[in-house]
C-alpha cells in the first residue's frame, strides 16, 4: 500500500430532495477532511453550489468529468449530468438522477478509481439495511461501531413456518468470516447467534431445536460459534464484550437493544467481494430536508470508519500475497 497516495472517498448524493446533499457537505466543512482523504461527490457542480449556498457553507469544488481526474487536497465533483434540476426538498423522489449518480459511483469503486464509497440516503432505501437492494447479491451487512458487530443474516426467515437455509447461512457465515480477517484483522472470531423472536411458544420451540443443532454442526467443525442468546439479556450483561461479531436474523431489534445502553453511533458496512461501501443509516429525512438542521456525526464517522476498513483490507492483501509454501516433514519410512 503506497502511504503517500491520500485514499480516495466517493459520495453518491442519494435522493436529491433528501438530506443527503446537506450531510456531506456538512461532513466535508471540517478543512482537515482533505488532508487525510481525496473526496470525490458523484453529482452535479450546479447542484452542489446551490446546496452549498443555501446551507451557507463556504467550500471550494473543483469540476471533474470522471473520477480518474480527481486531485489531491480538493473537492472533487464528478458531472454525471449536465442539465438543470430542480431541487423540491421533502417531496420523495429518488428519480433518474440519483440513480445515474449511484450507477457512477459504484462502477468507480468497482474500476478502482475510488477506494471507498459512502452511500448518502435513497428514498426508496431508507430502512436500515434495505440500501443492500442497490448492492450485488454477495454482499453481507454489518452494523459496526468501535464496541460491537452485528451482522445481518437473512438464511433464516422471521416466518416461523419456513426452515433454516443451511447452504445460505454456511454462505453468509463465510462471508463474515472472511470480513472479520481482512477487514478486522479477527484471524479466529468468536461469534454469537442472538435467538429470534418468535410468535408462540411452539413455534420458539422448533426454530430454535433448529437452529442449534446447526450451530452445534458448525462447533464439531471446529468453528468459534455459539448461542443461542436471548437478545436483552445479552447485552444487559454485556456479553457481547466476549464476541468478535454477533449474528442476528431480525438487525434492527439488535440494533435498538444495544442502543438502550450505549450512545455510540453505529454505520453500516456492505461487506463483501465489490470493496468497501458504508451508509451512515440516518435514513433520507424528507421532513427536514432543506432546513439545515442535520448533524453530520454519524455520516462523518463513516468516512472515518471507511478510510479505517480499507487501508486494513489492503494491508491484508499485502501480507497475504506470497504466503509461504506449506512443507510436510517426512517420517523416516516415506524418507527411505
Amino acid at each position: 500500500m503506497n502511504n503517500d497516495k491520500k485514499i480516495k472517498v466517493g459520495f453518491d448524493i442519494g435522493d436529491l430532495n433528501g438530506v443527503g446533499g446537506e450531510l456531506i457537505l456538512k461532513a466535508l466543512e471540517d478543512i482537515l477532511m482533505v488532508d487525510f482523504c481525496t473526496p470525490v461527490i458523484f453529482a452535479n457542480k450546479r447542484l452542489m453550489s446551490f446546496l452549498k449556498k443555501q446551507l451557507g457553507i463556504k467550500i471550494h469544488f473543483h469540476a471533474i468529468s470522471k473520477a480518474e481526474e480527481a486531485m489531491e487536497g480538493k473537492i472533487n465533483i464528478v458531472n454525471v449530468w449536465k442539465e438543470r434540476v430542480e431541487i423540491d426538498f421533502g417531496q420523495a423522489s429518488d428519480g433518474p438522477h440519483a440513480k445515474m449518480a449511484f450507477d457512477a459511483a459504484f462502477n468507480a469503486l468497482k474500476d478502482k478509481h475510488i477506494d471507498v464509497l459512502i452511500l448518502a440516503p435513497h428514498g426508496n432505501y431508507e430502512q436500515e439495511n434495505d440500501a443492500q437492494q442497490l448492492l450485488p447479491e454477495k454482499t453481507l451487512v454489518l452494523k459496526l461501531n468501535e464496541e460491537l458487530r452485528i451482522a445481518n443474516f437473512r438464511s433464516r426467515p422471521l416466518d416461523p413456518e419456513k426452515k433454516l437455509d443451511r447452504k445460505a447461512f454456511t454462505a453468509e457465515l463465510e462471508l463474515l468470516t472472511q470480513s472479520l480477517l481482512q477487514s478486522f484483522r479477527v484471524t479466529r472470531p468468536r461469534i454469537a447467534v442472538l435467538k429470534p423472536c418468535w410468535q408462540t411458544e411452539n413455534d420458539a420451540q422448533k426454530a430454535t431445536a433448529e437452529l442449534n443443532a446447526h450451530i452445534q454442526e458448525l462447533n464439531d467443525n471446529n468453528l468459534l460459534i455459539y448461542g443461542l442468546y436471548d437478545r436483552t439479556r445479552f447485552f444487559e450483561t454485556h456479553n457481547d464484550q466476549h464476541f468478535d461479531a454477533l449474528i442476528d436474523f431480525d438487525i434492527a431489534k439488535a440494533e435498538a437493544c444495544y442502543k438502550g445502553w450505549s450512545s455510540l453511533p453505529m454505520v453500516n458496512y456492505f461487506t463483501g467481494p465489490i470493496g468497501v461501501v458504508l451508509n451512515s443509516d440516518q435514513g433520507v429525512n424528507y421532513a427536514t430536508a432543506g432546513k439545515n438542521t442535520m448533524d453530520p456525526h454519524n455520516f462523518r464517522q463513516a468516512i472515518y470508519s471507511g478510510i479505517d476498513l480499507f487501508k486494513c483490507r489492503e494491508e491484508y492483501k499485502e501480507i497475504s500475497a506470497n504466503p509461504l509454501k506449506k512443507y510436510v516433514l517426512k517420517s523416516k519410512k516415506e524418507r527411505g
